[in-house]
This record gives structure tokens, sequence and C-alpha cells, in this order.
């Protein structure tokens, strides 16, 4: 059963000899939430380091190890060179998962830092501590509900790989075996159950009078900053998003249009500010993700209940709050860029309630029927997983097919043939051969942005003025190499532009074949018309609160610039921009993935030897005689050819090709 491992490291346990400052007394606290679990729950992992001599403590390294009770490892943690004292790590059990007894390994070096005060620079002699607690796995019954299921982000698991770690809040477990707090798994505390207490509504106070705790944490996420760490954008500032130098092709900037961008922001009306005072706090709408009947209205630049679009008051809509649901999500990812999956492209409102299993197999109704976070785990209100173009990476947890598909995605789910392109081609590649598709049983268009043009305003039929969309439905994707790294084109950046197109990328996936880890992935390819200065090689940020006004492109332009601290009358002409944005939704039925001709018998869906890289290095004839004599590849197949040097003689790809895969152990050139 768990054990709980509390131990007060002293000096004299050490040996520390005359001289050296004293180790302060240490406790430490390594501990999971609960002792037994079933299928499909979280397991949460706490290490907690505390002293009580006011004495940092610097974590040199500690490695955590998950194993199944057949002693495989089924997650490792890492810390590295950290001050912080509590951690919390997290591993969702499978429905695969062995039964039985499971243990937590640790292994932790550690050093003491100098008192406050202390004038010596120099820590302490490292300690080294080792402990190990188990806990129980049991099938879950037909009809028994996963308490905590999805709370937590699941590990990397299989490989072994190190998973970074952000500190965390201790959760409510004292390590006594009491069972943490499901809420706060969630990241929505308090939102499942009867709110019945409620008997009148405040405003966010009602909420914060409860869960200030959390209203701190939903203060400092991506949702209400709309800025974070930019960790895979290898240009521009360490932290960036839509709030500052963000720039894309559809609404371009927010510079001079905080009070209309803001319908899209989980808060009240205020821009946010990094501080969390009182009134920040209070402008944060709860409501907006954790009740699906609220609506709400700008009133002289502030939200407030729009009780004419609410079916329940709301008094009874703060009474029966609960977490987040597709619908709520969807109300705003879907009708970003102007409307209904305008801007992602197999993002539509439809996914939040179709019954259409062919059209998404993971969210209909008859599908999986899967809730946003079953994929995008969510911890302490912050949000794993981000699209290509998307900028802060806020919980960097993997978001991938394989957390469920685990035999398809590490290469034995499948007939050898297909297992063979798991390490280079992405599921999404297979599985979505065409997005902005119609769901049959809505009555809306699912079709997407495929190019925006400024210079040509249209009415919406609510009115406003809007620049002109070209929509497209039924789209095949566009397939790039993707290391999980993008481009973003920044405010007052210098402009590149695409070799192959010719067209300034506001978002670009990085890759190539050569790369350990870069797979091909699906992507949305959409293009605009702009506003660019030349003298200056900077894209403008026209200013959408005088174009949504008047629909006068060239006044708009005039005021960006002078937002941008340029002078209006700056020379700017019209270019074409490119957005590559990865598709990842919309999934249909497995019947309906891609063959093997779709991608090799021609170059309609993807040029493999062109764009893709896997031409050959050289001609047939130079090619052939590093092994033997001429033999003319046209009398051959293309599947025979290549069975014959790598499944047969076991030739790596080097070869033939100006790249290697040495993942697959063949016999390199």
């Amino acid at each position: 059963m768990k054990q709980k491992f509390l131990l007060l490291v002293l000096l004299i346990l050490f040996g520390a000899t005359a001289g050296q400052a004293a180790w302060a007394n240490v406790a430490i606290n390594f501990t999971t939430d609960k002792d037994s679990y079933t299928k499909g729950e979280v397991v949460q992992v706490i290490l907690e380091l505390t002293n009580d001599q006011n004495k940092a403590l610097f974590i040199d390294e500690a490695k955590i190890v998950l194993k199944d009770p057949n002693n495989k490892k089924r997650a490792k943690f890492k810390i590295k060179e950290e001050t912080e004292n509590v951690f919390s790590f997290a591993y969702k059990i499978k429905e695969d998962d062995p039964e039985g007894t499971w243990s937590v390994r640790l292994k932790l070096k550690a050093e003491v830092g100098k008192e406050d005060g202390d004038e010596e620079d120099e820590k302490e002699e490292e300690k080294k501590f080792k402990s190990r607690i188990t806990f129980t796995v049991n099938s879950r019954t037909s009809n028994q509900d996963v308490v905590n299921d999805n709370s937590q982000p699941q590990a990397d698991t299989g490989s072994g790989s190190d998973v970074g770690q952000t500190p965390q809040e201790p959760t409510s477990s004292t390590g006594n075996n009491t069972q943490t707090n499901t809420a706060t798994n969630t990241g929505g505390v308090g939102v499942t159950g009867s709110h019945d207490f409620i008997t009148a509504w405040n405003g966010t106070s009602t909420c914060i009078g409860c869960h200030l705790d959390k209203a701190e944490e939903v203060h400092s996420s991506v949702h209400y900053q709309w800025l974070g760490d930019a960790v895979n954008v290898v240009n521009g500032p360490n932290v960036q998003g839509k709030l500052d130098v963000g720039v894309n092709s559809y609404c371009i900037n927010i510079l001079g249009n905080w009070n209309g961008c803001n319908k899209c922001h989980i808060g009240l009306g205020q821009r946010p500010d990094p501080n969390p005072t009182q009134a920040q706090l209070e402008n944060i709408d709860c409501l907006i993700c954790h009740q699906k009947e609220y609506k709400r209205i700008n009133v002289n630049g502030t939200y407030v209940p729009d009780s004419s679009k609410m079916n329940i008051s709301i008094l009874e809509a703060a009474q029966t709050v609960h977490l987040p649901e597709r619908e709520n999500c969807l109300q705003c990812h879907a009708f970003g860029g102007g409307g209904d999956n305008f801007k992602r492209g197999d993002m539509p409102f439809a996914l939040s309630n179709t019954s259409d299993r062919e059209f998404d197999v993971h969210m209909s109704t008859t599908g999986a029927n899967l809730k946003c976070q079953d994929c995008h785990i969510t911890q302490n209100h912050k949000i794993a997983g981000r699209g290509s173009d998307l900028r802060p990476t806020e919980l960097d947890m993997p978001v991938e097919c394989g957390n469920c598909h685990t035999p398809q995605a590490n290469g034995t789910g499948h007939d050898p043939t297909i297992n063979r392109h798991i390490a280079r081609v992405a599921c999404q590649t297979c599985h979505i051969p065409e997005y902005a598709r119609d769901a049959k049983d809505t009555p809306a268009s699912e079709k997407t942005e495929a190019f925006r043009n400024w210079l040509e305003p249209h009415q919406t039929p609510s009115g406003a003025i809007h620049p002109t969309p070209t929509m497209a439905g039924n789209l095949m994707p566009v397939y790039k190499w993707w290391n999980k790294t993008s481009y973003a084109y920044t405010l007052f950046e210098n402009v590149i532009y695409d070799p192959e197109t010719g067209k300034i990328p506001t978002s670009m996936p990085n890759g190539s074949p050569n790369e350990s880890g870069a797979k091909i992935y699906p992507f949305k390819y959409k293009t605009a018309l702009q506003p660019f200065a030349p003298a200056q090689n900077k894209l403008i940020a026209l200013d959408t609160s005088i174009y949504f006004q008047t629909g006068d492109a060239d006044l708009a332009t005039k005021a960006g610039l002078k937002n941008m601290g340029l002078s209006e009358n700056e020379p700017y002409e019209w270019v074409e921009t490119e957005t590559f944005q990865l598709i990842t939704h919309e999934v249909p039925p497995k019947q309906f993935a891609l063959n093997c001709t779709d991608c090799h018998g021609s170059t309609a869906r993807m040029d493999l030897q062109g764009k893709l890289g896997y031409a050959p290095k050289a001609d047939s004839r130079t090619l052939c005689t590093q092994c033997h004599g001429y033999k003319d590849p046209a009398n051959i197949s293309f599947y025979a050819l290549h069975d014959k040097h790598v499944a047969s003689k076991k030739y790596d790809c080097s070869w033939c090709h100006s790249f290697s895969r040495p993942e697959r152990g063949l016999k390199a050139n």
C-alpha cells in the first residue's frame, strides 16, 4: 500500500566536519494523493522539501520513476537546478495498464544555501536521498465513474524520456492517504455539485469569496494574460502573445482596438495586467468557461450578463456551474477570426453537439464524445497543447494521439509497412485527409477562410464591417515537416520571405527530413492581403477599430502606422501573407484514412521527392554503381525497389538520399 516517507535529515547523519555550515533540518515529504486508484484515474505524485532555518534548498537533480507491477517503467520525471520546494507530477492510468502494486522511486541530490544575511556565496556539500512508495491499481467496474479522470497532465510514457515540470502549489493532500480534492486536479475547483448556498450574484467577487487561489491561477494563465513563454517559437521575445507583439493574417494585431478584441478575452473588459490586484481578479469572467448557459454583452466597455439570450437567470447560472464543456471552449475558439470556423479550419462550433461520427470520431456524441480537456490536459488552470501558429506554451505536456492510441503511436499497432512510417509521419497526416468539411446534422456551413482581402470591405448579416473573406471547404491539407517549433512574425520585426512561394509568412512550421523528431504534418494554408511599409521592411498593424467602423483600409492603415510610432505618411503597399496552421481535429473513422497510393502514387496530395525532400541525391546510375552494376529502375516498381534495399539488404536511407534514419539501425553509408 502507499507509504508516506517523511524524513528529518540531520547534520549528524551526513558527518559534517568542523568549519562546514550546518545542514539544516530538512523535511522531505514524498507521497501520492491516494493509496489506491482505478484505471482511468490520475496518480498525483508530490515532492515537498522544507527546512526550519531559513536556508535555501538547491535541488541539483531529482529523478522520480513510476513502475508497474511487472517492474516496467511507465513514466520518468526529472527536476534540475531548482530552488522551489513543492513539485507535483502526474500519470494517467490507462485501461491496458496492469493491475496490482505499483512503485514510485525517488533519487534526490540537493544542497542547502546560505542563511539570510550570510556573506558566503558557496553552497554546502551535496547530499543524496532515496525513497520508494507504492500504490495499487484496480480495474474499473462497468458503472463506476472515474473521479479524477483527465485531471492532470500525463507523463511521457513508455520511452522513459524526461518530462519538464513546473513547480506547482501543494495539493490538499497532507501525505496521510487522504484523497486530493477532485476540483483541484482539474483546474476548475469547486465547479462540481450544487452551489445552492449562493443567494445573490455580485459578479466575480461571488466566486472569489471561496476560490481566491483559483482566481490567481486564472490571472496568471495564458487565457487571461494573452502572453506566455514562447519556448517553441524561434524568433521574437521570450514572452509573447496576442496582447503585445503577436501578428497574424486574421485581425493582424490588437494595437489600437483592445475594446473590440476583448470580446474573445476571458475578462470582463479591463486589459490584463501582470499584477493580481483585486480589480484584476474581479475582472475574470468565471462563468464564460464554467456555465454553458451564460451569455454576456458589452455595455460601455464592461461585459455584463445578457439575460435576453440566457435560458436561466444569472443566479441559477452561478448555482449550477460545471466543468468546461465543448460548448464553452468553442464559443470563443470556433469563432476566432470573425466567424464560425473562419480561423482554424478544423474547429467549427458543430463539434459542440454533432452526432455525425464521420465528421469527428472523437467529439461527436455518437463517437467517443470527448471533452476538450480529455486531450488538452488542464492543471491549475494551465492548459496543455498548442497549434503550430500559437506562441505561448503554457503547460508543456504532450497532446498527442499516442496518449490514448499507444500501440499505434509506438509503431506496433498497424501492419509492418505502416508501422515503419510512424517515426516520421504524424497520425493526423493519414487520418485527416480533408478539413473544413460539413457536419451532416448541422445547418451551418463549416467552410473556412482561405483568403482575406482588407481592400474589399463587406457588411456581415449583423451589420458589422469586415474585410472580405474567400471561404472554402473540403480542403486537402498542405504537408510540411514540423519539429514542434515555429516561426511567428512579431510586430516591428523585419519580414522574411518564403523561398518557395515568395509570400511573407506570419506563421511557418520548422522542420526537415534530416531532423530527429521531425514528422510530416497536415496544415491549413491561408493567405491574406495586408499593408506593408517597404522602407521599414515591416508589416503594418492596421487599426481594426477604425476599419470595423468605416471599412476605410487607407484610413485604418495610417492610424496603424501612427499606433506603431511611425509617421502616418509613411509609404506603404499591399502584400500577400501566408499562414500555416496545424490540422488536428475533424478526424473521421479509420476506414477513411489515406492509403499508400494517395501519397506514393502521385504528387497530387504530397510532393515527396520535391517539396518534402525525398528526392534521390544523385541519378540512378551513380546510386546503383555504389554497390553493383546499373539496373534501370523503370523496370521495377518503387515498392519492390525500396523493399529490396531497405527491408532485405538493410541499407540506410543515406545511400540514396541526403538524409539518414539512424533510429532504424540500418547500414549507414
